[in-house]
């Protein structure tokens, strides 16, 4: 038998019940539902799906003291005397960087501490002016391309060789900081086929990806998508390490040809985001 308190707590909370019932419409009810849903995965699931990193517009009042968009710094090579020529230009009705290379050689990026996971779709436009008629990316005579986009993964040193550590710890020796670990290096070329997947000519440790090819897109701005975590599984067998820095990259230094290249709006997305720019550009 229950006691008089309890009896009157019971009715209270039948009351308290019934009063509730006629506010919780099922809509109301439903939407209760849905909100503890997003308490309870919103923060793995929901936070993850608005991730989206824009590394270069550019904007002319977004520029350094040396014309480049801030965050980003040149890639230069000890031993090649002659830089391209990288400035924040308008191109059509839009800015774009503008890199001009004349038997010459160098980069521009920007560093990111990103994971793959979350950032796997990567987006770029790019347009080029020509094509290196020499350039042969399995040759070190011919490792010119008229443009190239760079994604660099963090080195691991749990995952290397003996006689790879000994290189790395002496390159941060000299250098100061280790070099990336391994890099996916996508291309317009002017004779293998797109899909071509090989190393560079220079170092096993950086992939080339060839995304476009031949002369039937010259002159056009074209937009590039690409799942990282896709990629390097393709590439390397494995998942990617974290990611160090993304740079772009026209040079002519072994060809000693001439180049002209455009690049802008380059994108770090989560799969969701991605998929919603890539529905929203193809309704414009």
């Amino acid at each position: 038998m229950r006691s008089p308190v309890e009896s009157l707590h019971s009715e209270a909370f039948e009351d308290y019940q019934r009063k509730i019932r006629i506010h919780l419409t099922p809509v109301f009810r439903t939407s209760i539902w849905v909100m503890a849903a997003v308490l309870l995965i919103g923060p793995f699931h929901l936070a993850t799906a608005m991730e989206k990193r824009l590394l270069l517009g550019p904007s002319p009042k977004d520029v350094d003291v040396n014309g480049l968009p801030r965050g980003w710094q040149v890639l230069r090579f000890h031993d090649i005397p002659r830089q391209t020529q990288y400035v924040v230009d308008m191109e059509g009705n839009r800015y774009a960087i503008k890199a001009v290379s004349e038997s010459s050689a160098s980069g521009i990026y920007t560093e990111v501490n990103l994971q793959p996971e979350i950032f796997q779709q990567f987006s770029w436009e790019w347009k080029v002016g020509n094509l290196i008629q020499k350039g042969d990316a399995t040759q070190k005579s011919g490792d010119d391309f008229p443009a190239r986009v760079i994604v660099a993964f963090r080195y691991q040193s749990d995952r290397a060789s003996l006689f790879k550590r000994v290189k790395y710890e002496l390159t941060r020796f000299i250098y100061g900081r280790y070099p990336p670990g391994s890099a996916l290096v996508y291309v317009w070329d002017h004779q293998f086929p797109v899909g071509s997947m090989f190393d560079n000519a220079y170092t096993d440790w950086a992939k080339v990806v060839v995304v476009e090819s031949g002369p039937s897109k010259v002159g056009q701005w074209v937009i590039e998508r690409r799942n990282l975590i896709a990629d390097y599984k393709s590439i390397f067998g494995k998942d990617p390490p974290q990611l160090q820095f993304i740079g772009i990259m026209t040079d002519t230094d072994d060809t000693e040809e001439r180049a002209v290249a455009y690049y802008r709006q380059i994108t770090l997305e989560s799969p969701s985001i991605g998929l919603h720019s890539a529905i929203e550009r193809e309704r414009k």
